[in-house]
């Protein structure tokens, strides 16, 4: 009996170092510098890079493709005056210099953002995604509804098997267009991949019409285009969507390539509780390209809750 017990306390034991001696998967051992007045919050073994101002009740917003916190900091003066506004940054993306090697994966970045708001501690928040950062904020809501006070979705959903577009010459197209730009990469030439995901997004010319400042913010997060693009989303499907019982605000460009529209419209009757603008004179970039009109939206439907 004695030997049997102590055989069970030494396996206990061996137990435990072995899996003090285990390495996180999700950790990531930051090699790289947070620039000045940045901050970070060390979420599931990775340093997540945030902005921040003002005080209230808390706005969080989730960049898309090819970005980062700074692709919207202009909405966080814009709203800091009434709201504790953050722009973050996903992980892999700046200030990380993401060499598109390793694991890739929405579910992990929509984990870190759960556990990024729960760090903050100060209740319920607003939630607003751009793109996929759209895509991102409606996983997120689906997984931690009691986080979430509303949730902006500006043009997000593409790609989610669930919602996608019917015509099959749409799906390659965009197929097409993403093999051209890795293969753009692989060759070495960066900008080239680029302007193929700018004109993808924005239309004919958009590349050359970009200030340097959101050029060079494509090109710190150029291989994130092709994690993203790799990456298996986790089903939801309209019935989970149905389910999310949050007031959700449901943003589209008037001048962007169709597909994110008909993404909108596929995906706007699953919802509870959705209202739908329409951002007029503008293409897929709205925080930017339109920011009075992105930015009066938002703040007018958060103003409710």
């Amino acid at each position: 009996m004695f030997k049997r017990m102590l055989r069970c306390v030494v396996l206990v034991v061996l137990t435990g170092l072995l899996s003090a001696c285990q390495t996180n998967p999700s950790q990531v051992s930051r090699t790289w510098s947070i620039p000045d007045g940045v901050k970070s919050m060390t979420v599931n073994g990775y340093d997540m890079a945030y902005i921040e101002k003002g005080t209230g009740t808390t706005v969080i917003f989730v960049h898309g493709a090819a970005s980062d916190y700074r692709y919207m900091a202009a909405q966080v003066d814009h709203f800091a005056p009434r709201y504790r506004a953050i722009s973050v940054s996903l992980r892999h993306y700046y200030p990380e210099p993401w060499d598109g090697k390793g694991e890739f994966s929405l579910r992990q970045q929509v984990d870190d953002m759960v556990e990024f708001i729960k760090g903050l501690s100060v209740g319920p928040v607003h939630l607003v995604g751009h793109s996929r950062g759209g895509t991102a904020v409606l996983y997120i809501a689906h997984a931690a509804p009691q986080l979430i006070r509303s949730v902006t979705f500006a043009e997000g959903g593409t790609g989610m098997v669930a919602f996608k577009s019917s015509n099959a010459g749409a799906a390659d197209a965009r197929t097409a267009g993403y093999r051209s730009i890795a293969e753009k990469f692989t060759q070495g030439d960066r900008e080239g991949g680029l302007v193929i995901f700018a004109t993808m997004v924005n239309g004919p010319g958009a590349w050359e019409k970009y200030p340097d400042s959101a050029k060079q913010s494509y090109r710190d997060n150029a291989w994130t285009l092709i994690g993203a693009e790799k990456d298996q989303w986790d089903p939801l499907t309209c019935e989970d969507v149905g389910r999310i019982d949050r007031p959700f605000l449901l943003l589209g460009a008037e001048k962007s390539p169709p597909g994110f529209g008909q993404t909108l419209d596929r995906i706007q009757p699953c919802f509870k509780r959705a209202e739908r603008k329409l951002i007029r004179d503008s293409s897929h970039s709205m925080p930017r390209l339109a920011p009075e009109a992105f930015n009066g939206a938002i703040m007018e439907f958060i103003g409710k809750y």
